[in-house]
């Protein structure tokens, strides 16, 4: 029978279905597992950067606190204050900066030239107490004097620095009022109504991880509450500390700080330089006074600030001069300046295998053995299917004949043709032969399916192995001269008078098996003997059936004791038979507890051993 292809088409489509659809199974819950790896990384790095954030603006906001402090008179080289019998002149103390994130103190006059307490004036009052400048500390802050007013337009600066807030009773009043919200409970409901839609698309500043609406807005909402409380904490601070000056020592104030209107500091960039300044009115005039900063070291020290949050990996801080276009997100409240830091790679456990991926790998095994399974099983299938029609082809050749024969032959002696008495007696004998031909392959096929059910023989004797052979043998000599071969039987008396425990009626189907097989094979043979030897061993009998045909090839010999091997065309062109005799004859002699063997190549003949054990009881 042909293979059926289209079952194996099906399977395989079938086969091509499952791992497609096990694939998009698989990328789903892997990108479904790898978004949320990455949402949790990105919320706890978010996290992170807000912190960052808080810590820096806390440190900013400390370090503008500090310089905006210094009264409107330390800006000068020296200036007088009024003590007990005397004025005093008493030098500045921001002749030398009193922080390395300082370069330089400054002070713009209404004429718009520029001054620092740490370049002194010709004409200028010596005072009590002032420290000693060296040479070398003038001429470094002489130049950089000289740079900054190059570097910085008063105008420019001027339009950055809010006026002064006059000292009124509602100033005073205000001052007095509860202390702002935290910033977590200040938060606004909704986006400002300043804040641009720009500023909530921008997200250059995480690029592994995209920012949603929801991160972004937030982000937008933090920064315009942390900045309006910075500038607005810096507005009271400047109104305080005009305050603490009017009321604090009022003796040694002078004119100047009298009459001075010291307005907020602000920040201010002025290319890629960082200024601090503020303006103040005096005597209806205006003055700007600031100081100039380190802005490399003040970067050193807000990385510092944040050094143990690890998943920002490398922090920088970059100068934004219009806050339009940065990432709300990422902006600092106290400067318009933006914190740049990439989310670190995710950690091996994100990329390693995870539960999920075990459970996927485990289902990709399950199902390439399911697949397996299926196709050997379907394999075992198609070949059975195709062994059954293969018997019964062979089965319906095999009954033909001797039932022609049957026919042909009760006719004739049923209606009288066959009138000589020795033509009737050949004529009978012939049906004979065929009626044991049609019980030896019954006899067969009910063996095997009895086997195949699971149903060993039970029906066990003991005896010597002569007198159980006796009547097999002759049997045996009967099949064999019926194609006029000989039959040869050779077993010594130690043999014969071995006592064995086994089933008779098995050991007698094995044997004609055997012989009959030696009839069909060896037909053509010159030596027309079959030989039945017997040779006890230690532990076993062996029994050898041997014939002088042309023998078993290595080919024929691997599928010689499968069963439903011979079809009928085989039938045809070798010798009658199911293939049925030897497989049958195999598992027969396994439920003895015995094997069955073939023990010669091809070229000399066939020699089949079947091996028979002894019980310890009978091996004496």
């Amino acid at each position: 029978m042909k293979q059926p292809r289209h079952v194996w088409f099906v399977f395989a489509l079938a086969l091509v279905v499952a791992i497609v659809g096990m694939a998009w199974l698989s990328l789903r819950v892997t990108d479904l597992e790898r978004t949320n790896t990455e949402g949790a990384h990105q919320a706890v790095f978010e996290a992170d950067v807000r912190l960052a954030l808080r810590r820096m603006d806390s440190f900013l906001n400390q370090l503008f606190v500090e310089q905006s402090a210094w009264p409107y008179v330390a800006y000068q080289p020296s200036y007088t204050i009024a003590a007990s019998d005397k004025d005093v002149d008493v030098a500045s103390p921001l002749m030398l900066p009193n922080s390395p994130l300082v370069k330089l103190y400054f002070q713009v006059a209404p004429d718009r030239t520029f001054t620092s307490p740490g370049v002194p004036t010709r004409g200028a009052r010596p005072a009590d107490k002032a420290p000693q400048l060296t040479a070398q500390q003038v001429a470094g802050n002489t130049q950089l004097l000289s740079q900054l007013s190059r570097l910085a337009d008063p105008e420019t600066i001027l339009a950055h620095c809010a006026p002064p807030r006059p000292l009124t009773a509602e100033t005073i009043a205000a001052l007095a009022a509860p202390p702002q919200q935290s910033l977590a409970s200040s938060l606004p409901s909704e986006k400002p109504a300043n804040l641009p839609e720009q500023q909530l698309a921008n997200n250059e500043a995480a690029p592994q991880f995209a920012q949603s609406s929801e991160q972004q807005k937030r982000g937008a909402w933090e920064y315009a509450t942390r900045k309006s409380r910075y500038q607005s904490q810096a507005d009271n601070y400047n109104v305080q500390a005009q305050l603490r000056d009017q009321y604090n020592n009022p003796a040694q104030r002078t004119a100047a700080q009298t009459s001075a209107l010291e307005g907020p500091s602000r920040p201010i960039w002025i290319r890629d330089e960082l200024l601090l300044a503020r303006r103040v009115n005096v005597s209806d005039q205006t003055v700007l006074q600031g100081c100039w900063f380190n802005w490399p070291a003040i970067k050193d020290a807000l990385r510092a600030e944040v050094a143990d949050l690890g998943l920002l990996g490398n922090v920088d801080i970059i100068p934004v001069h219009d806050s339009s276009k940065g990432d709300p997100a990422r902006m600092l409240a106290t400067l318009d300046a933006q914190l740049i830091a990439s989310p670190p790679s995710l950690p091996m456990a994100a990329t390693s295998l995870t539960p999920v991926r075990w459970a996927l790998l485990a289902a990709w095994i399950a199902l390439a053995v399911a697949a397996l399974a299926a196709a050997v099983l379907l394999r075992g299938v198609m070949a059975l299917s195709e062994r059954r029609a293969a018997f019964v082809s062979a089965v319906t050749h095999e009954l033909r004949t001797p039932l022609t024969t049957f026919r042909m032959y009760s006719e004739m002696l049923a209606e009288g043709m066959v009138s000589d008495e020795t033509q009737r007696r050949g004529y009978l004998s012939t049906l004979k032969a065929e009626a044991d031909r049609l019980f030896h392959l019954i006899e067969n096929v009910l063996s095997y399916a009895r086997l195949e059910r699971g149903r060993p023989s039970v029906a066990r004797s003991t005896a010597s192995l002569g007198e159980m052979l006796g009547p097999v043998i002759r049997r045996l000599a009967e099949r064999a001269a019926r194609d006029e071969m000989s039959l040869e039987y050779t077993m010594d008396e130690k043999a014969a008078a071995t006592v064995i425990c086994t089933d008779a009626g098995a050991l007698e189907q094995i044997l004609v098996n055997l012989v009959d097989n030696a009839c069909k094979y060896a037909a053509a043979a010159t030596d027309r003997r079959i030989e039945v030897t017997l040779r006890r061993r230690s532990q076993a009998m062996e029994i050898s059936v041997s014939d002088h045909g042309p023998g078993v090839s290595a080919v024929e010999a691997g599928r010689l004791f499968r069963p439903f091997t011979k079809s009928a065309n085989q039938a045809a062109q070798t010798a009658p038979g199911v293939g049925l005799g030897l497989a049958v004859s195999r598992r027969l002699a396994r439920d003895l507890g015995g094997a069955l063997e073939l023990a010669t190549a091809a070229g000399s003949g066939a020699v089949f051993t079947l091996t028979l054990p002894l019980t310890r009881d009978l091996q004496a």
